[in-house]
Parts: C-alpha cells; sequence; structure tokens
C-alpha cells in the first residue's frame, strides 16, 4: 500500500457512498498506518491503512493520548471487499490478540516482543 493509492481507494468509494473525505494522513513513526478522517451523516470516524495493506475503522484516532478505538462500517467495508478486495478487519478481531500467520500482516517477532501489543489492533495500528 502507499499513499496515492490509499487516496484513490478513499476518494473512489467516497464516489460511490455518502461520505465525505475530511483529510488524510501519512504514516511517519508515529503513527504507522495511513489515516483518513471522513465524515457520513454528520458522523466523523477514520479509515486506517498500514503498509502491508491491514484495513480498519476507527471512532478516533488521536495520537495525544494514543488511543484508537476501533468500530465496524458493514457497509464501507462490504465496498472496499467487493470492488479491491480488501479485507477490513472488524473491531473484536482487532480487540482480540491472535498470533500472526508466519510471514503474515507484515508483524515482525521482533517488534511483537519489543512492543508487546495486548490485541491486534494494537500490533498492526500503534503509535
Amino acid at each position: 500500500m502507499n499513499f496515492k493509492k490509499f487516496k484513490t481507494i478513499i476518494y473512489k468509494i467516497s464516489n460511490q457512498s455518502e461520505f465525505e473525505v475530511l483529510e488524510f494522513k501519512e504514516p511517519s513513526v508515529t503513527p504507522n498506518f495511513y489515516i483518513a478522517k471522513v465524515k457520513i451523516y454528520n458522523i466523523e470516524f477514520f479509515v486506517l491503512a498500514s503498509y502491508e495493506d491491514n484495513w480498519a475503522f476507527s471512532k478516533n484516532c488521536n495520537s495525544s493520548d494514543l488511543l484508537v478505538d476501533f468500530i465496524n462500517n458493514d457497509k464501507l467495508s462490504s465496498l472496499l471487499k467487493n470492488q479491491y478486495n480488501i479485507l477490513v478487519f472488524t473491531k473484536e478481531e482487532l480487540n482480540t490478540f491472535a498470533t500472526p500467520p508466519l510471514g503474515g500482516w507484515g508483524a515482525k517477532e521482533k517488534d511483537i516482543k519489543y512492543w508487546k501489543p495486548k490485541t491486534l489492533g494494537e500490533l498492526l495500528f500503534n503509535y
């Protein structure tokens, strides 16, 4: 995943649904993922994507308190899957911990040992 591709996907999906794109943020050391702030029916939330093409939605994404509060959005998940073959992690998946498959999710064993994430969400989308 690169920033240009991320932005293109978000804009195309926004044209087909009822959400407005408010802003984009590129990854850095922290956060380590792409962020699109969007708005649907006066509700703002965030679309997140990692370099490794892991996707999620969050109701907030705040660097000051390092909080990512994951949510589900079935409509956007369906659009991303049907049009781009992108599987979005659910809130339930991200709030539990599973050992990544060998070479999966872009997780490195040394990162897991160092950061000691408690959930899959902390592993994939961290500040």
